[in-house]
């Protein structure tokens, strides 16, 4: 918290205006490692701010009834550049339309996007990442909602 004796001081006018940041809009890039998926009618849209180095973001998508989904692993696009985006972490929740509910952990690829990562193998290896059938069937109705963290590269 800033206080006024705080803000005398040019650092704390500096961090008060940090502490104000606005969220600011941006559109993920859908992308899959096979055929390209299409989102039509459906919803994808994302959110972030930058706090000092620190780039806070949230991606939410849902199904539409002609949303098509590809055929591999998917990737979205973060909403600024990252220092190393092998460094970016996530979590999230995703439903198969109100049936079944699913922890989401998102983890960047290293190439300014990041994948949906769900479950693990026996050893503690990733086994699956998010796709057209992984960890249900997607269709319409089905969504996602995923946090994210990243340290932002600077220009």
């Amino acid at each position: 918290m800033i206080y006024n004796a705080d803000v005398a001081s040019a650092a704390g006018i500096v961090q008060s205006k940090l502490a104000l940041a606005d969220w600011a809009a941006y559109t993920p890039a859908w992308a899959s490692f096979g055929t390209q998926p299409a989102l039509s009618n459906g919803t994808l849209t994302g959110r972030y701010v930058r706090l000092g180095d620190t780039v806070y973001g949230q991606v939410f998508f849902s199904a539409g009834s002609s949303t098509t989904f590809g055929t591999s692993w998917w990737t979205f696009s973060l909403p600024t550049a990252a220092q190393d985006s092998l460094s970016m972490q996530g979590s999230g929740y995703a439903e198969n339309n109100g049936v079944t509910g699913y922890v989401v952990t998102a983890r960047g690829t290293g190439s300014g996007d990041f994948l949906l990562v769900w479950g693990r193998n026996a050893g503690g290896g990733v086994t699956e990442y998010y796709s057209v059938n992984v960890p249900f069937a997607w269709a319409t109705g089905d969504f996602f909602n995923v946090s994210f963290t990243y340290e932002w590269a600077a220009a």
